[in-house]
């Protein structure tokens, strides 16, 4: 297991630690405003590619996982060749709604238009985003070279940044090098899938099944998205693209702390969906080991977190970021209930085909974050979205506590009566 670990953390090392190294090059050479503008497009790039990912990373790790002992003579099994085709053609469906998606935004919001430029490689961005296969490696347990794939992309783009933008006009070169490097290792890694399994080009009834199969996850991440990645985005619809730089540099580094669960949880969802199926006892057990380690580590980290922040934010961002500091001292002080809600969601309620319950608190707490933020920000700006992802993670933990001590509890109940 620890070779796949790594190689999560591999990725996610590239997706949000990399970029650090960037960030207090890009906050001081660009400035709040361009940095909080190229900020808000980058957030709503990585909304706009859930479109296309559509929970896939789920609910098709879910279904290679179930099936990748079926192979026969050393070929892939026949259900990878139908999961493979049923992937590929919702993504390109999906494609096209995100583009109207992304024209929709363009229109309605008069601060993206400000940028053509800077929004058009947003949306190339997210575009390359959505149609990473990592999917397929995390089924079949094999994500070690596809993964070294996507991190030496981004390392490529993270020191081209550093090397080639200079000043303010520049913002675009950023985001055109991330989406070009991730372009070249989603197209690698395609290339690798499909030497392993047959190509067969999808058609109409696949697209359909691909998007039936993973609405429920789509769900899922479409609803997480509004009370995490969308929030950069949404704060430029109210405030200045200078507050909006404030909160992109706290939210940036508390995603970078929030990732290091992330790979637990996806290394786990397909052990414990096995799990579930073959032995119940040892997949309870897992769970809430998990749940230990990553609520004790998320305890210290905030702890620690919050201690240094009034000196590591100046210091890694400059003086003129000083407002930065309470924004990323609240966004910490959620880190225990992002650990919690993760495992008990993504590594328990969804292996055991608890969905709809699932999806319907997701759901509720971005519906309660998109009302916060309307009732929030206005008043006060970059504070009350802090205030507001603090209150939304909080929600989610507890709602998910609840509603599995109400199953427990009534399952015990039952079990009771039959036998009386």
């Amino acid at each position: 297991m620890s070779r796949p670990l790594l190689a999560l953390y591999g990725v996610q090392f590239a997706g949000m630690l990399v970029p650090l190294v960037t960030l207090p090059w890009l906050a001081r050479v660009l400035g709040p405003a361009v940095w909080g503008q190229l900020a808000a497009i980058q957030a709503l790039a990585a909304t706009l590619a859930l479109v296309v990912e559509y929970g896939f990373v789920f609910s098709a790790t879910r279904l290679i996982a179930r099936s990748r002992h079926d192979a026969v003579s050393g070929e892939a099994p026949p259900r990878h060749v139908e999961i493979a085709a049923a992937v590929l053609g919702a993504k390109l469906l999906l494609s096209a709604v995100m583009l109207l998606a992304a024209g929709a935004v363009l229109l309605a919001v008069p601060a993206f238009r400000e940028v053509p430029g800077l929004y058009a490689w947003g949306v190339v961005f997210a575009l390359v985003q959505g149609f990473s296969p990592l999917w397929y490696f995390q089924g079949v347990e094999q994500l070690q070279r596809a993964a070294a794939v996507e991190v030496a992309g981004r390392v490529v783009a993270a020191a081209g940044v550093l090397v080639l933008v200079t000043r303010p006009s520049h913002a675009w070169v950023a985001l055109a090098l991330q989406a070009t490097a991730l372009g070249v290792a989603t197209g690698l890694n395609v290339w690798r899938m499909y030497r392993t399994v047959p190509f067969r080009w999808p058609s109409w009834a696949d697209a359909i099944t691909g998007v039936r199969d993973g609405w429920s996850m789509f769900l899922f991440r479409g609803a997480v998205s509004l009370y995490t990645t969308a929030n950069t985005a949404m704060l430029r619809v109210f405030v200045p693209s200078a507050q909006v730089a404030h909160y992109a540099n706290a939210d940036r580094l508390a995603t970078a702390g929030k990732s290091l669960v992330q790979p637990v949880s996806q290394l786990m969802f397909p052990r414990i969906s096995y799990l579930i199926h073959h032995d119940p006892a040892a997949a309870r057990r897992t769970m809430l080991r998990s749940l230990g380690l990553l609520l004790a580590l998320s305890c210290v980290a905030a702890g620690v977190g919050i201690a240094a922040a009034p000196w590591f934010v100046p210091w890694f961002f400059g003086a003129a970021y000083t407002p930065t500091v309470p924004l990323f001292q609240w966004l910490l002080a959620a880190f225990p209930a992002v650990a919690a809600s993760n495992v008990l969601g993504v590594q328990w309620m969804l292996p055991n085909g608890m969905d709809r319950a699932f999806n319907a608190i997701i759901m509720a707490t971005g519906l309660l974050n998109v009302c916060l933020v309307w009732l929030l920000v206005p008043r006060y700006g970059a504070q009350g979205m802090a205030w507001t992802v603090f209150g939304a993670e909080c929600f989610v933990t507890l709602a998910m506590l609840g509603y599995l001590h109400v199953r427990r509890s009534t399952s015990r109940f039952r079990k009771a009566d039959s036998k009386s």
